[in-house]
């Protein structure tokens, strides 16, 4: 992995995407750090158990984050792509989260009681990636003092929180068939990218189950090309 200071078109680059996220224009970016981030295919990025203090956009590649269990396995919660961001907040318990905890008892119960312990994720790359970095610890000093920035900020902590709910309630109510289908719908652009075990993990299945699925499917579902990627 290197990591190398960022230059001005990187810069233009995250403050378009920032400001693409929350409708504004002109956020000042003068101090706010950013570095570039370039890692080689199956590279790790976060161990479990790891605090990290950053917030990644991916340039390019395709980064996989997954939970190890007790045994020893490990169990695929988000595949990051180009133009999504890469943002974990509880592998940042922060003096932001602190400050609401100081302020919400219930809140803060229900961080302790939720999001203690060491965090179980693993964030490797699946294909040699590119990233911008930027620090929770300055997006907090801007959103102090920025109501534009505390929308950004905010906007990276809920949209992993959706993303997990809508995939909870995907494995709740859906059976594997669904779940495959809607997952070709929407991001069948990664099949071939994505090893199928990965995609199978995703989908809470076993790669065999995944492969019946696939045979038993009378009209497959191309790969989707020139989908909307959600930041």
């Amino acid at each position: 992995m290197r990591i190398e200071p960022a230059q001005h078109t990187h810069r233009a680059m995250l403050r378009e995407h920032f400001e693409r996220l929350v409708g504004l224009k002109n956020l000042s970016m003068d101090s706010l750090e950013v570095a570039l981030v370039r890692m080689s295919a199956r590279e790790t990025l976060i161990a479990p158990g790891a605090r990290h203090p950053y917030l990644y956009i991916v340039l390019e590649g395709i980064m996989r984050v997954a939970v190890t269990t007790e045994d020893g396995a490990e169990r695929v919660t988000h595949l990051v792509e180009r133009g999504q961001t890469l943002a974990v907040p509880m592998m940042y318990r922060s003096a932001w989260m602190g400050n609401i905890q100081e302020r919400t008892p219930a809140v803060s119960q229900v961080l302790d009681e939720h999001l203690s312990g060491p965090p179980p994720y693993l964030v490797s790359s699946l294909k040699a990636a590119t990233m911008l970095r930027v620090s929770y610890e300055q997006l907090e000093r801007l959103a102090a003092n920025d109501g534009a920035w505390a929308a950004v900020l905010v906007h990276h902590l809920t949209v992993f929180a959706a993303v997990t709910e809508a995939r909870n309630i995907d494995l709740l109510t859906l059976n594997p068939e669904r779940r495959y289908h809607k997952f070709m719908k929407r991001r069948g652009h990664l099949v071939g990218q994505v090893p199928k075990k990965d995609i199978a993990s995703l989908l809470g299945i076993t790669p065999e189950s995944l492969s019946r699925i696939r045979a038993r499917t009378a009209d497959p579902i191309a790969p989707v090309k020139g989908l909307r990627r959600i930041s």
